[in-house]
Formats: structure tokens, sequence, C-alpha cells
């Protein structure tokens, strides 16, 4: 707790989380994951909830190559309507759904990345999104 109108929550490599990690029987190919959410609530003097601002880091690397992985992080901010600094969401303008596809496709780029972990990259090799969309 920072104050009677501020509490900071802080979780860390929590259980419960469901991040789809498959594990190898190999150690060194395993799956390195550290998870952490960071939670501040602001509360009016009599206890409401005003604002509460959530930001989830989830980073996953290769045990035997630390500096390979990814690292995801996601904010959330909840606001109640009487503080009145509403931002409006950026809207995607275009005339139809599929202009406002390929307007999207245009910032999707392929990163040649290839790790035969477990003999299946010949089966996944020349995927892309674009393929599925």
């Amino acid at each position: 707790m920072k104050s009677s109108t501020r509490i900071e929550k802080t979780k860390s490599d929590c259980a419960l989380w469901d991040l789809r990690v498959n594990y190898h029987p190999e150690p060194a190919l395993c799956i390195d994951q550290h998870s952490e959410e960071r939670i501040n609530y602001e509360l009016t003097p009599d206890g409401a909830l005003l604002r509460a601002n959530s930001l989830e880091t989830h980073r996953l690397t290769l045990a035997a190559k630390p500096d390979a992985g990814s690292l995801v992080r996601s904010e959330l901010r909840l606001q109640h309507v009487a503080l009145g600094e509403e931002e409006e969401p950026q809207q995607l303008e275009q005339p139809t759904l599929q202009a406002a596809i390929d307007s999207l496709l245009e910032w999707y780029r392929v990163f040649d990345l290839e790790a035969d972990v477990d003999s299946v990259i010949s089966e996944l090799k020349g995927q892309t999104v674009s393929k599925w969309i």
C-alpha cells in the first residue's frame, strides 16, 4: 500500500498463468519463463475505485541461449468516467472490411527465424499469416 488512496499489487511467476508453453524433455532446449503483473489502484477517500492501471509482462527464453526468446507486454487502463479524462481510441477508418485488413497487412513483416528444436520446422516452413486470411 502506498497511501490510503493508492494501492499497488504485484504478482510474479504465478503458477496459474496458462501461457501454452510446450516443455521439452532436454533441459537445454526448455523454455525459461518469467511473468509479472503490476496493478496500481487509485481510490477516492471513501474507497471507491477511480482508476486501475495494469502492466503485465511475460518473458520466454531458451534455457541454453537466454538472448533468444520473446517479451510480451500488455497494458490495461480502467478509469471512472467521472474523471472526465476520456481519450477516444483511434479508429481505423476504411470503407470496407477488406480495405481495413489490407491496411493492417501493410504493417505485417515476415522474419526468417529457424530453430529445428523438435524436428518439425520443415512442416512449418513457408507459412505466413497472409496465407490464412
